[in-house]
């Protein structure tokens, strides 16, 4: 039902070239059957709604049943005799009525996996846009996505499913030794199942260039509590650190300058 048109999406048998093809929402069978919520057996419906009597081959019969969707019905089931020696009997209903239900159970699970679909795609692209380096495990550590800025970040392009606990090619501890891929926080956090917070590390990248960095680990866990991976944020520090280390050489600097000119007065009072 698209408010002003019924179209058919599915159609076999005879009338299969009539595929995409519809009736008016406010002047058709499958109108009438929406309106009064039941189904419907029409005799020759060509005589009521004069345009189907350019559809060939012509209605004998036709049954509809109405289909439901949270309760409200939003589509109908045809079959069509066009065959004047045979009836539909009550069989051909209770047939048709599981169809209409298998009809509904079908179109609702359609809508859910559309509406999925729509909040995953949603969701990756708000991830992809975030400037932090965003990248998923699976419970065994073995990384499941990333987003460009942890490509960017890695100077790598991270092998799914083969690269295990980090996208980074080498890690070293803030004091600069070696930080093994199996013990960096991402590891940490899937191991003992705990989000893991208050430490830093550095990145060395395949072209040699090291971004210091802060790692937000953290477990993923369904509805039943088990854990199905992880996801880690990694917030590139490195400019702030820079910053800090220059403001510090600074004052380093400013205090040695006083330090000297509070020896030239003192020597020059001698």
């Amino acid at each position: 039902d698209t408010q002003k048109n019924f179209y058919w999406p599915a159609v076999a048998g005879q009338w299969a070239c009539y595929l995409g093809i519809g009736t008016p929402r406010d002047f058709g069978p499958c109108g009438t059957v929406l309106d009064r919520d039941v189904p419907l057996l029409f005799s020759h419906p060509e005589r009521l709604f004069t345009y189907l009597a350019d559809v060939k081959p012509y209605i004998e019969e036709g049954l509809l049943f109405p289909f439901h969707v949270d309760g409200q019905a939003v589509g109908t089931i045809w079959v069509v005799n066009h065959d004047g020696g045979r009836q539909f009997d009550a069989e051909d209903m209770r047939l048709l009525g599981g169809l209409a239900d298998f009809a509904a159970a079908a179109y609702q699970s359609y809508l859910a996996s559309t509406k999925l679909r729509d909040s995953e795609r949603r969701s990756r692209q708000i991830i992809d846009a975030l400037p932090a380096a965003i990248y998923t495990t699976d419970a065994e550590g073995r990384v499941t996505m990333f987003n460009e800025a942890a490509a960017t970040f890695a100077g790598r392009t991270p092998q799914l499913c083969t690269d295990s606990w980090c996208v980074t090619w080498r890690l070293f501890w803030p004091d600069g030794t070696p930080m093994p891929h199996d013990q960096c926080p991402m590891a940490t956090a899937v191991k003992e199942r705990r989000p893991i917070r208050g430490m830093e590390g550095i990145v060395e990248r395949p072209d040699g260039t090291r971004r210091r960095f802060i790692p937000y680990p953290t477990p993923l866990f369904d509805s039943s509590g088990t854990m199905v991976g992880a996801v880690n944020m990694a917030v590139d520090i490195t400019d702030r650190k820079l910053a800090e280390e220059a403001i510090a050489r600074h004052r380093d600097e400013q205090a040695a300058l006083y330090a000297f000119t509070d020896r030239l007065f003192r020597a020059a009072s001698l």
